[in-house]
């Protein structure tokens, strides 16, 4: 009778405890300790994101590119949750968050994507996009002001 009783409780609990060994995202870079590189701009209301997690990835086209941890979420049943990752478009007050991978796209600067560790580039240059860090590709960028 206690193991039936535990067995729902065991299968709820795995997420939970998958979810705790890493961030949710496959980014070296995340885990490289603070710079002044990875400073945002004064001023800069972070949108999502925790800004003490934020990194420099690759500047291009005038725009840097930076990677965060997204804010801790409580869901209903307190348990925290929000895998994933930010990418971050500094000059343009730009964040997205989300699963892995991340497309940004925008009038305002054009599209960027951020990818997991390991990823083949090829599967991304071979389509028209650049290069700009292991993890951040770039297609059509502009600055419009």
């Amino acid at each position: 009778m206690r193991r039936r009783r535990m067995a729902p409780l065991v299968l709820l609990c795995l997420p939970l405890l998958a979810g705790c060994s890493s961030s949710g995202a496959d980014i070296e870079l995340l885990e490289q300790p603070v710079t002044s590189q990875d400073a945002l701009s004064a001023g800069r209301e972070p949108k999502g994101f925790e800004p003490d997690t934020a990194r420099f990835a690759a500047r291009s086209d005038g725009l840097s590119f930076h990677v965060a941890r997204p804010i801790d979420d409580v869901d209903a049943e307190y348990t925290p949750t929000r895998p994933g990752v930010c990418l971050i478009v500094a000059e343009k007050d730009f964040t997205a968050c989300g699963a892995m991978p991340i497309e940004a796209m925008s009038s305002d600067f054009g599209s960027a994507q951020l990818v997991s560790d390991g990823l083949d580039a090829s599967k991304l240059t071979s389509t028209g996009w650049e290069q700009v860090h292991k993890n951040v590709f770039v297609k059509g960028l502009h600055d419009a002001q």
